[in-house]
């Protein structure tokens, strides 16, 4: 039997019989991956803590030719105790980070290359106080996974979007097009296509402190919603 190491992010569990757990996971090499935590539920084992959601851990586990590898070692790496405490603020922390794994689990399948998914997760869930990383994330797994042309240009023609001029947003090809390509689509300004831009290609700890206002972040989780519906 093959073994193998790796770090990943807790996204969920599933238990299995009295003692076990099928361990859902974003690895920074083998992506998303399923793998059984023997004796996990049992409070006494050491898996147990390691192993709680939204937490990074290093694991090495075994190869099994029935199906799911085997943890045989887990090693916590960073904690992230989002408890539901009332008034701390804690609740609206657990429900952000519930709504970015949900996102991850949605888009990221077994086999796909995920490195710089699980950089953006981990990074999103150390940030996860800020009101807009959610949004901030979506967009960057979208771009990580290739499901996104690059927004700072015309969608249609590539070239560089002059902001100056009437925008459009494209359904079909998810991106923004200038008056000369536009053809139908939804209107947008520049503002927002600045900002979504900016949370594409900038650094995430310097787009959570951008400035929006609730009728642009609307605007925007309006956009993102669209491309992840179609």
């Amino acid at each position: 039997m093959r073994f193998f190491s790796d770090q990943a992010v807790v996204l969920k569990k599933h238990s299995v019989g009295e003692k076990d757990e099928l361990v859902i996971l974003l690895s920074k090499v083998h992506g998303r991956l399923a793998a059984m935590a023997k004796g996990s539920r049992d409070p006494k084992s050491r898996k147990a803590g390691a192993l709680q959601l939204f937490n990074t851990i290093a694991f090495q586990a075994r190869e099994s030719r029935a199906g799911s590898p085997y943890l045989q070692q887990v090693k916590l790496l960073t904690s992230r105790g989002f408890g539901i405490v009332e008034g701390g603020g804690e609740l609206e922390k657990y429900y952000r980070a519930a709504q970015i794994v949900r996102f991850t689990l949605d888009h990221v399948h077994e086999g796909q290359e995920a490195a710089r998914v699980f950089a953006d997760l981990n990074e999103a869930l150390d940030l996860i106080a800020f009101p807009l990383i959610d949004l901030i994330y979506q967009v960057r797994l979208l771009s990580d996974l290739g499901f996104l042309p690059d927004w700072s240009r015309c969608s249609t023609t590539h070239r560089k979007l002059d902001l100056n001029q009437p925008l459009g947003f494209s359904e079909e090809n998810k991106g923004f097009s200038g008056q000369q390509a536009f053809r139908g689509g939804i209107k947008v300004n520049a503002e927002l296509v600045k900002v979504l831009s900016f949370f594409q290609r900038g650094a995430v700890q310097r787009s959570v402190k951008v400035q929006v206002s609730s009728g642009l972040e609307e605007r925007a989780r309006g956009i993102l919603q669209k491309i992840t519906i179609h």
